[in-house]
């Protein structure tokens, strides 16, 4: 089970816990000069920073993903932060404050175990034993030795007392706690982003710092009053910095967009890769992830290169960061970008480009969406090919064989079929949800793709067909002795319909679809329906709720919902006057 809480850094410190790094983890490397030109990094652009941030309520840092066992607080993501955040304390506390917040039992709640060398050296910093070797010797100790640094010469001795006291009840983080079982691969799975939850820390600090410079070229000014401007144009944009940042760490979003545990990942991510893209920018992007200071460097120099390149990246990424949001407030965006994200064979980011550049038009969205869930490609929506329709039509067909999922060709079960009718069902579900509060649609809970069923509504085990004048029920060919609640598979191949035809199947939840097993129509409906099932997450499914309200469930009913329902999707994708029109 996935939990989280925002925690302050005392909260985060205070935990009578050792914060265990993996052996998974790489070294710590956070004294990295971003540049060979300059010699901040990513510690002393933190240091800087949280200086600006002084006077705010909350100012976040990125979540930190862990997995608590026993005596000890997992580091999954984010040992690199705590590791920083951990000396910048060292520097900053007391004696007495070291006891609550970097000691467990007169051990270091930093446990490095896995790299001797780095335990060895936090534990001299911390006055536990004497450290022989030389600092340089060890890439580790080099690096924490640098941060030990980079903290006494940013933070002045009378500054000392307002920055901790701003560090531990000020500093925020998004605690986010995992079964321990699943760190390894969320590990690797937060890995493929990390160069940009590492990116986006670094250009915030260098972003606030450069779009609120003067322009003055050393003409004479007040100086006062230009300082003033800069630090109240610093601290707005500091702060429309942190409600980006906070939207971005909401739990429902992260598992909308799929942005892991990064903050704004997502959104540096898509500025990076996707604007430049657009504009045909001849930069390249680095598929080393690792080299954070690499692309680092190419956005500085691109983007953030001076005050006037900073203050127009900072508005272009307002600009995006509100697209974002709109399309994800907006209950028919979210929707089809959902469906589009969730169902779709289309890369995530070329889905991403299209909504964000229709961001408003609903219709086009729409479309977007209903094509793409038929197997249509980006270039054949953007550039109307004619292979839409005959995609379509490909698609209604396999819809409506007896056997939904099953390919009479090669006598073998499609699962492409399948989806094709997961795909379907679902969209008629959620296209119910847009119908509500006068057309301005619900938002569809898309657990119920996640964690999707196909539920048959007149039971596999209750079909019967004639084999030697004989009665034979289908799933064991034993005679059917008793024919109540039983229907003919030979009546309805001559329909088009099965038990396994589209008219027979309904969208479920999964834990659901097991209380239903080989019941009959009316105690699946007694189910559905049922008070005493407050559990049932199924419930809030509306086009499988129409089905289950009808009244009987026989082979007239199967064969009338599989018309209905074939009827509905041409409908839906443009079919008028026997011919496919563009949506």
């Amino acid at each position: 089970m996935e939990a989280e809480c925002k925690l302050s850094i005392r909260e985060f410190f205070s935990k009578d816990k050792y914060f265990y790094v993996p052996t998974y983890q790489r070294g710590y490397k956070w004294g990295v000069p971003v540049s060979e030109e300059s010699k901040e990094c990513a510690v002393s652009i933190l240091l800087n920073d949280i200086k600006n941030a002084i006077g705010q309520d909350e100012y976040f840092i990125q979540g930190v993903t862990v997995a608590e066992e026993n005596e000890n607080v997992i580091l999954i993501d984010g040992q690199q932060r705590i590791t920083t955040f951990f000396l910048i304390l060292l520097i900053l506390l007391t004696d007495d404050e070291r006891k609550d917040f970097l000691l467990k039992d007169g051990n270091s709640k930093l446990n490095y175990a896995i790299r001797h060398d780095s335990q060895k050296y936090i534990n001299s910093l911390l006055g536990l034993m004497e450290y022989s070797e030389d600092v340089n010797k060890y890439q580790d100790t080099f690096y924490l030795q640098k941060c030990i640094d980079t903290v006494k010469s940013n933070i002045k001795e009378d500054e000392k007392e307002t920055i901790k006291s701003f560090i531990l009840e000020k500093v925020k983080l998004f605690y986010i706690s995992v079964d321990k079982d699943k760190a390894p691969l969320i590990f690797n799975m937060l890995n493929g982003i990390k160069a940009f939850m590492a990116l986006e820390e670094l250009v915030k600090a260098d972003l606030l710092n450069k779009s609120s410079r003067s322009m003055s070229d050393g003409k004479e000014t007040n100086i006062l009053s230009e300082e003033w401007e800069i630090n109240q144009l610093r601290g707005r944009y500091a702060r429309e910095w942190d409600r980006w940042m906070y939207f971005w760490n909401r739990e429902d979003v992260r598992k909308f967009y799929n942005s892991g545990s990064a903050p704004m990942g997502l959104l540096i991510e898509y500025f990076f890769k996707g604007i430049l893209e657009e504009k045909n920018n001849k930069i390249i992007y680095h598929s080393d992830k690792e080299n954070v200071p690499a692309q680092f460097r190419i956005f500085q120099k691109n983007f953030l290169s001076d005050s006037v390149k900073a203050k127009n990246t900072f508005l272009n990424l307002r600009k995006l960061q509100k697209r974002f949001e709109d399309l994800y407030e907006n209950p028919l965006s979210y929707n089809y970008l959902g469906m589009t994200l969730k169902c779709s064979g289309i890369d995530y980011f070329t889905i991403l480009r299209f909504f964000l550049n229709n961001y408003k038009n609903i219709k086009e969205q729409k479309r977007y969406c209903y094509y793409s869930l038929a197997g249509v490609t980006d270039k054949e929506i953007i550039d109307n090919k004619d292979s839409i329709f005959e995609k379509i039509e490909d698609m209604v067909n396999r819809l409506n064989e007896p056997y939904v999922y099953w390919d009479q060709n090669n006598n073998e079960f499609s699962d492409g079929r399948k989806q094709d009718a997961f795909k379907q069902l679902l969209r008629l579900n959620v296209e119910e949800d847009n119908k509500l509060n006068n057309q301005q649609g619900r938002k569809f809970f898309f657990n119920a793709w996640t964690e999707k069923s196909l539920e048959h509504i007149h039971p596999k085990s209750k079909v019967y067909w004639i084999k030697d004048e004989k009665r034979v029920v289908c799933v064991n060919n034993l005679p059917c002795e008793d024919d109540k609640g039983f229907i003919c598979r030979d009546n309805m191949i001559k329909e088009k319909t099965t038990e396994h035809s589209l008219g027979n199947l309904v969208l479920l939840y999964k834990d659901n679809n097991s209380s239903f097993s080989d019941k009959s129509f009316e105690e699946k409906k007694a189910i559905y329906f049922g008070l005493a099932e407050a559990g049932f997450k199924s419930r809030s499914l509306l086009h499988s709720i129409s089905v289950f309200s009808k009244s009987i469930w026989n082979e007239n009913a199967i064969k009338e919902n599989q018309k209905d329902i074939i009827d509905r999707i041409k409908k839906d994708y443009g079919y008028e006057d026997g011919k496919w029109k563009t949506l």
